[in-house]
């Protein structure tokens, strides 16, 4: 149940994040750390995914939601993705991570960041809508190394 209870409070988190209230989205976060700390690291109970590294991903987006790119940063270099099964989690991490480098004007950092995303779950990248406005974005620059890389995925996401 502990799983259950800390789930919620990662959803919560993100929702208030959404209604730009920093106040109870933090609040989510620490009781879903709480939560976190009685579950197993590779817990999936009830498909919930719920683990402290599920948590952190959890945190950088409700950075991502609140509008502070330089936290959405701080906080993505805090989590071990390696430590989380779910290539859904991981691929989520990953475009949170690029619109963070997007927002911190990190092109080239971003084209790797989204590209990891796509290699990992190109079903959960290539219908986002923020999966899709920064590859649209990274493709009218010239500031990163992928130009060939993003235009393929560009067309794989039918962008025109």
């Amino acid at each position: 149940m502990r799983a259950l209870w800390g789930a919620m409070h990662l959803r919560a988190a993100v929702a208030w994040s959404r209604l730009w209230d920093r106040s109870e989205a933090e609040a989510h976060l620490t009781e879903a750390r709480q939560a976190a700390a009685g579950v197993s690291e590779d817990g999936n109970a009830f498909q919930t995914q719920f683990n402290a590294v599920n948590a952190e991903i959890h945190s950088v987006e409700v950075s991502l939601e609140l509008g502070h790119p330089r936290d959405v940063l701080s906080r993505a270099e805090l989590v071990n993705i390696a430590r989380i099964a779910s290539g859904e989690r991981q691929s989520h991490f990953w475009v949170c991570t690029a619109a963070g480098q997007m927002m911190n004007g990190k092109p080239a950092l971003a084209a790797d960041a989204i590209l990891r995303a796509d290699a990992i779950a190109p079903q959960h990248v290539r219908n986002r809508p923020i999966a899709r406005n920064i590859v649209d974005d990274l493709r009218s620059t010239d500031r990163h190394s992928h130009t060939a890389e993003i235009r393929r995925l560009a067309t794989s996401m039918k962008l025109g």
